[in-house]
């Protein structure tokens, strides 16, 4: 009788890792920008608050990328940075007025970028070539459920009490941080024995310049993927900032109603998750990302055309399927074409990229949504820039068609696997049409 193989624990760990950051990402970070409506920030300060929430967690990630790559120090970068963006949240909790609370929380998000680029290079080292796309799937379908956990913990914790009400998640968020990050410590990683081979160390060869125009140059993929994301993360960030004014001061919403909408938008991209696998096998990156990207042209036009919450929470049920997509195709896209050696460079580089765009259009989002207010009233001043975010939105996505497919050929355990979901899906079929 042949014996089964030992489970490695470093993946269990990894996993670990992913659900105690979608933990804090949602008890916590998610919760941030409504701490400062309620704190009555002003529409410009909330466009400056989206702006450096989306510029330095980016901006530093090429350095800390090109520096987890040339120290290998991949795992103490994680558990740092995830450290610091959970312990964060506490002292976030001390201070009433945008200053401090901007200064705080921008030297938390520039020592927290270094996580991001560090994990890229984790995954690529320790998770076979052949077992990542099911890795990255799995961990997104873990963290979802952990971080819908948490969700409806608050849900019920937050029901009729909007005083002091984040408190307690802040403190749960900031221990489940350091539980979840120094775990990652046990971990022992043998390069050549974990990293496998992927589509490109197989059609590109190492190269030692790192400018981001010799990075696009060293790989054709990638410049038309970042002009269709620059493009269209411009067109998002504009709308960024709006989303909690509109929830706050316009739909009247408290921490209860919140967590509804965060909520229904996570439970939505979990469903998805569970066949995301056989989706990027069965049609390829491409099509997976044009979905996503029209689909998410509905948000902001719910936005500005809502006097309910329940046009918003319909659409956060609708771009569910959009979400799943967005949470594993970019990272899984950016591993498969980068060359094996520079994962975290091209994960940084395309990070902040992202961070530049989406800092110009969050704070010029805030700034001229403050300046017509005094002329057309807050509600026709959001519907501005709602109306602009859905055309810049509209044209990313056209610049999707620009980009190559990418094919992934499944493992035979993946293939066992999609094979056996389908069996179960066609019994419960025909245990449909028997009732």
């Amino acid at each position: 009788m042949q014996k089964r193989k030992k489970k490695d624990g470093t993946v269990t760990l990894m996993y670990g890792n992913q659900v105690s950051t979608s933990v804090v990402n949602n008890l916590g970070t998610s919760l941030i920008p409504y701490e400062a409506m309620y704190l009555n920030f002003s529409s410009a300060i909330m466009g400056i608050l989206q702006a450096i929430t989306n510029l330095f967690p980016n901006l530093f990630q090429r350095f800390w990328g090109k520096l987890a790559d040339q120290t290998k120090q991949y795992i103490n970068f994680v558990v740092i940075g995830s450290i610091v963006n959970g312990v964060v949240l506490i002292f976030l909790l001390l201070f009433t007025s945008p200053l401090p609370f901007l200064i705080i929380l921008s030297v938390s998000l520039i020592i927290g970028s270094m996580a991001t680029p560090a994990w890229s290079s984790l995954v690529g080292t320790a998770i076979k070539a052949n077992k990542k796309d099911r890795f990255i799937t799995r961990s997104s379908i873990y963290g979802s459920i952990a971080g819908i956990i948490a969700m409806v913990g608050f849900m019920f914790y937050s029901y009729n009490n909007n005083s002091n009400v984040l408190i307690l998640p802040f403190a749960i968020s900031a221990a489940v941080a350091v539980g979840g990050s120094v775990t990652l410590l046990l971990i022992k990683i043998d390069d050549k024995k974990n990293s496998g081979l992927n589509y490109a160390k197989n059609v590109y060869k190492p190269s030692k310049r790192s400018s981001i125009k010799d990075l696009m140059n060293e790989t054709p993929e990638f410049k038309p993927f970042i002009q269709m994301q620059l493009l269209y993360n411009l067109g998002m960030s504009i709308a960024w900032p709006l989303f909690y004014i509109t929830i706050v001061k316009i739909l009247h919403a408290n921490y209860f109603q919140i967590t509804i909408i965060n909520i229904l938008s996570a439970v939505s991209p979990l469903i998805v998750l569970f066949y995301m696998e056989e989706m990027i096998y069965k049609f390829g990156m491409k099509k997976l990302i044009l979905m996503s990207r029209f689909l998410f042209v509905l948000v902001p036009l719910s936005y500005g055309l809502a006097f309910s919450l329940l046009p918003i929470y319909i659409v956060s049920i609708v771009v569910g399927p959009a979400q799943a997509v967005s949470n594993v195709i970019f990272f899984a896209y950016i591993l498969h074409i980068a060359p094996e050696n520079k994962r975290a460079e091209y994960w940084g580089t395309y990070n902040t990229l992202i961070g530049i765009v989406t800092f110009i259009g969050s704070i010029a989002s805030g700034l001229i949504v403050e300046f017509l207010t005094s002329f057309w009233g807050l509600y026709l001043s959001l519907l501005t820039m709602y109306m602009a975010s859905t055309v810049l939105r509209f044209s990313g996505a056209m610049f999707g068609f620009k980009i190559k497919d990418i094919r992934v050929i499944p493992s035979v355990e993946s293939k066992d696997l999609i094979s056996t979901g389908k069996m179960l899906s066609e019994k419960r079929l025909r245990w449909l049409k028997r009732s």
